[in-house]
C-alpha cells in the first residue's frame, strides 16, 4: 500500500489513490520531473520512457498519459507495458509513436518549456472493494 499522507478521493473502489505528474522530455538525456510526487521517469531509448512508483500499490485502477508538443506532430503516448501490483511498486513502459504508422518515433523529442509528457494514475491500496 501507498505509504504517503493522502487526501481522501472520492471513488466508488475503497482506498484509492491517484498520482498526477509532469515530466519533460530532454532530448538524449534523463527526462525532466515538472510536477508530482511518488514517482520517477526514465529514458530507455528513442521516444520510449519508464515510470516507476515509488511506492507499492495493490492495483491499476487507471493510466492516462497525454502528450504536449511545442509544434504541430501526430504522435501520441502509448502505454506499451504494466507491470507490479499486488502491494509492489508499478513499472510503466510508454512509447511515443506516429498516430498515422503506429511506429515509434524516430527522434528524440527536444528539451523546450511547451514539451511535456502529462500523466495521471489512479491506484487501488487495498484487495477490498
Amino acid at each position: 500500500m501507498g505509504s504517503r499522507l493522502t487526501l481522501p478521493m472520492y471513488a466508488v473502489t475503497n482506498r484509492a489513490t491517484m498520482i498526477n505528474g509532469i515530466f519533460a522530455p530532454n532530448g538524449v538525456s534523463a527526462p525532466i520531473i515538472v510536477s508530482g510526487l511518488g514517482y520517477t521517469a526514465t529514458r530507455t531509448g528513442i521516444g520510449l520512457y519508464q515510470i516507476v512508483t515509488h511506492d507499492p500499490y495493490y492495483a491499476l485502477l487507471s493510466a492516462d498519459f497525454e502528450l504536449q508538443l511545442a509544434s504541430v506532430a501526430n504522435t501520441i503516448a502509448q502505454l506499451t507495458t504494466t507491470t507490479g501490483g499486488k502491494n509492489l511498486p508499478f513499472t510503466f513502459n510508454i512509447s511515443l509513436i506516429n498516430g498515422s504508422t503506429g511506429a515509434v518515433i524516430g527522434a528524440d523529442i527536444a528539451n523546450n518549456a511547451n514539451n511535456l509528457i502529462h500523466m495521471q494514475l489512479v491506484f487501488q491500496n487495498s484487495g477490498t472493494a
